[in-house]
């Protein structure tokens, strides 16, 4: 007997489907989201995906214009390999 028949046919992983929650667009602003919706539709990708690009952008772009600490820079680490 072979384990594929020992175990039977094989199982859905989710009984049912669950319908994604959109994703807030317009909570980017009037810069952000239109560019948002208009790179989904023109690169053919889910709005969050293109969201993400977004904002990974205009995080980068922000980077040079804010002078802003991490509070991680002040704790030191414990172990012998970061000294």
């Amino acid at each position: 007997m072979q384990l594929r028949e020992a175990q039977g046919p094989p199982r859905l992983l989710l009984e049912k489907q669950i319908t994604p929650i959109p994703y807030p667009v317009a909570a980017l602003g009037d810069l952000l989201g239109p560019a948002v919706t208009r790179m989904a539709d023109v690169i053919g990708v889910p709005c969050t995906m293109a969201a993400q690009s977004v904002l990974a952008t205009a995080a980068l772009a922000g980077q040079a214009h804010a002078n802003v600490t991490s509070t991680a820079e002040s704790i030191r680490c414990r172990c012998n390999c970061c000294q």
